[in-house]
């Protein structure tokens, strides 16, 4: 699932045994810097590979990047670079076997839970019996529109009789993840700390869970998009 970045970021799990052609990945790196010059530059490099081994058209390629990948990068970043040495990654590639292109985009930051929990809805969260299921806090996030960033404004929520205090702008980011991967036939996956959360395009299925030992150190999100025969 994480297509070797385990390795790079607080789990160790082997090397990849693909070999892949230099103009068919992009190669994973450590960045430390919330610099607007690097993320734009690593998008670029996702939208040219998408652009070389898929058969997306020019807007929906953009759509993609200007939804998803900017979605993603604002929450590696804020939960990735702290006041202490972190960082995030960005792995993609083309294969050619399956002909699907996977992208890994990931930091080894506070995960999910910690972060919804420290959020502006954390002290509606606790009450929740499922609090401490990080699988379970990532649906939450995807469907009820809640935010872990510590600068959201804040709104009630209109699902729960009590309502949860919501991110208002900065917390549908996951949902707007979700909904563009649905309309254009991506498969994508987010493993964080002790949870996961999966969609399947084909099935049009979302299914998660949480585990006693640790999954992964920090957050992964993997996409995995057709690609076209090269």
């Amino acid at each position: 699932m994480g297509a070797g970045i385990n390795k790079y970021v607080g789990r160790r799990n082997g090397h990849p045994k693909d070999n892949f052609n230099d103009d068919f990945i992009v190669k994973i790196r450590r960045e430390t810097q919330r610099d607007e010059d690097v993320v734009s530059k690593r998008e670029d490099e996702i939208i040219s590979l998408l652009e070389t081994a898929t058969k997306y058209s020019t807007m929906e390629i953009k759509e993609f990047s200007s939804i998803v990948i900017m979605e993603v990068f604002q929450n590696v970043i804020e939960h990735g670079i702290q006041s202490f040495d972190q960082g995030w990654w960005v792995l993609a590639q083309y294969h050619p076997k399956h002909k699907i292109v996977s992208i890994n985009i990931a930091d080894n930051g506070i995960g999910f839970k910690n972060s919804l929990l420290s959020g502006p809805q954390g002290d509606e969260l606790k009450s929740e019996k499922n609090n401490f299921k990080e699988g379970y806090l990532i649906e939450l996030a995807l469907k009820e529109n809640i935010s872990g960033a510590l600068d959201a404004s804040i709104k009630e929520g209109k699902r729960f009789k009590k309502g949860y205090k919501r991110g208002a702008g900065r917390g549908n980011g996951l949902n707007r993840i979700s909904s563009t991967c649905e309309k254009l036939g991506i498969s994508y996956n987010i493993l964080s700390h002790y949870g996961y959360l999966s969609y399947n395009h084909k099935k049009n299925k979302i299914t998660h869970g949480s585990r006693e030992k640790r999954i992964f150190g920090g957050t992964l999100y993997n996409f995995n998009i057709p690609g076209k025969e090269l």
